[in-house]
């Protein structure tokens, strides 16, 4: 939310007093489209915790149903000063928060074919607040930002390079603003232990999740690859699997790609592995 005030304000250095004092003030509605459901959280006063939320079902809705939701809520009675949307992937193109206009609507549209499910939900969760919150600046804060320039080692596969290029076969990570914050609360603290290199490994407990090595505000390593099936088995996703293991399953069960897809996000990871819904909180306890 602070990235998506500071984009808005058009700084990147430090802020003032007197800048930090409007930042705070304003109001934000902090929008996160997802595949299942797109919530809405209003914020104001600088405050983490939203004084209003409400959530849509995406799996079974009209365009008119997500308008309709969006007019009959609360939100309308405090119009926000600000909207943060989170964005679940933005490529190489996008590696900082951005102000939604129509050059960017443009260069979003160039990532459908590499994120066909986000992007157009994205789009039309931004139409839709152009409609409901005339005038209201959006800001969109990106999870893969974070990971743009993990060094190169990092970002590649062992493929055909000019073929991984073109369908952007590479490691992006998935929870770049989690780790980001993260990793900014611990170099204050190592910074106040007067540490002169800053080494974090920032653990994200998510349903998907995924670990980050930042040195010094770089992210050097991210276990999140080119989709959410890389890295640590979730609560539903299988996690780093042999690549073999899909040929096996399309071969002996006869099974075609939206299956393999279906079973290995919808019903691998912690549930495969216990035969019933459990949560890392599960675990832990």
């Amino acid at each position: 939310m602070l990235a998506a005030r500071r984009a808005l304000w058009g700084r990147s250095g430090t802020q003032s007093r007197q800048d930090i004092g409007i930042l705070n003030e304003m109001k934000t509605l902090v929008i996160n489209p997802g595949s299942d459901a797109v919530s809405f959280h209003l914020l104001e006063d600088g405050g983490l915790i939203p004084i209003s939320s409400f959530q849509v079902d995406n799996r079974y809705r009209t365009d008119h149903d997500l308008l309709g939701d969006i007019k009959t809520t609360d939100h309308r009675s405090v119009m926000p000063d600000l909207i943060a949307c989170r964005v679940q992937f933005g490529g190489e193109f996008f590696r900082q928060p951005v102000r939604f206009e129509p050059a960017i609507r443009a260069e979003l549209l160039k990532l459908v074919p590499f994120a066909p499910i986000h992007i157009p939900l994205l789009l039309e969760v931004l139409d839709l607040c152009e409609k409901v919150y005339r005038g209201v600046p959006v800001v969109l804060v990106f999870e893969t930002a974070f990971f743009v320039d993990l060094p190169l080692r990092e970002q590649l596969y062992g493929l055909e390079y000019n073929i991984a290029e073109e369908y952007g076969l590479r490691r992006f990570g998935f929870h770049g603003i989690y780790h980001e914050a993260s990793s900014l609360l611990a170099e204050q603290e190592l910074h106040e232990q007067r540490c002169k290199t800053r080494r974090t490994i920032s653990v994200c407990l998510e349903p998907l999740p995924e670990l980050a090595a930042v040195v010094d505000r770089r992210p050097v390593m991210v276990t999140g690859g080119a989709t959410p099936l890389e890295g640590i088995p979730g609560h539903t996703t299988c996690g780093h699997l042999d690549p073999g293991i899909p040929l096996v399953l399309r071969e002996k069960l006869d099974w075609g790609p939206e299956k393999i897809n279906r079973v290995l996000t919808e019903e691998s990871g912690l549930l495969g592995l216990t035969g019933q819904p459990v949560s890392l909180r599960d675990v832990f306890d």
